[in-house]
């Protein structure tokens, strides 16, 4: 699906091979067969800079049991803690307004599990700015 934001009020029964390939920033349905392992390779293919050019939300509907450990295999996954709140100047405290750079170049996902969804944020991305590899962070709309 080639489209810059989507969102379905109903069941969508895209298959992981479907989802990997919708094209959207931003998507909202009800996901009752992207199982925990599609989402897990929908993250890494962004951090690795393969995903969707742009994204920045997708919400993911579903009661359903989520296995965290499958969900965040092979990425490196932080608790929002006082360290990374000291780290990320302020963004856990500020998150509605956050805007910076910091020095270390990588991509960053912020990922919210909860009972009845799943949140994932775009929030940092690798850029170059005045020459220097930096990452940009923003906040989702």
């Amino acid at each position: 699906m080639q489209c810059p934001e989507f969102y379905f009020w109903c069941r969508a029964e895209f298959s992981v091979e479907q989802f990997l390939k919708l094209n959207a920033q931003l998507m909202s349905f009800n996901s009752v067969s992207v199982t925990d392992s599609g989402i897990n390779q929908f993250m890494k293919d962004w951090i690795h800079r393969k995903g969707v050019e742009g994204f920045m939300e997708a919400l993911l509907w579903c009661r359903m049991d989520r296995d965290k450990d499958t969900l965040l295999e092979g990425l490196d996954a932080k608790e929002w803690d006082e360290e990374f709140e000291k780290n990320a100047c302020g963004f856990v405290e500020n998150f509605e307004r956050c805007c910076g750079r910091v020095v270390d170049p990588f991509q960053s996902l912020t990922v919210s599990i909860h009972s009845d969804r799943i949140t994932i944020y775009a929030t940092e991305q690798r850029d170059e700015y005045d020459g220097k590899v930096s990452t940009s962070c923003w906040i989702p709309r």
